[in-house]
């Protein structure tokens, strides 16, 4: 009985994290900026926070696209959360005014 309310205690407390990154290359184009939708049209505004190499956005739970920027081109990848997720980063990294990574995590 001990094990079975371990076991169940342990499934609802773990969640993982989920992250979705931005290729660095993508059709032969660099990396040039990132960004978090609701929908396919509905860009999401975060609060934004400077840090050392570049910015963070905390986004609302409702983030449904990654969205990285290649110039003119756009990849989109649908983000999934687990619905015990609470929040949501878009972690944008920078040198030299280049952007060098993005990846949005959800936890």
């Amino acid at each position: 009985m001990r094990k079975i309310l371990l076991i169940g205690i342990f499934l609802t407390f773990s969640v993982s994290a989920q992250t979705v990154e931005c290729p660095k290359v993508w059709q032969g184009a660099k990396l040039t900026g990132a960004g978090a939708y609701f929908d396919k049209q509905t860009e999401i505004q975060g609060a934004r926070r400077d840090v050392k190499g570049g910015y963070d956005v905390e986004l609302p739970l409702n983030t449904a696209w990654l969205v990285c920027e290649y110039g003119a081109a756009q990849k989109w990848d649908e983000v999934k959360p687990d619905p015990k997720i609470d929040r949501c980063t878009l972690r944008v990294r920078e040198s030299k005014k280049e952007v060098k990574n993005a990846k949005l995590t959800c936890k």
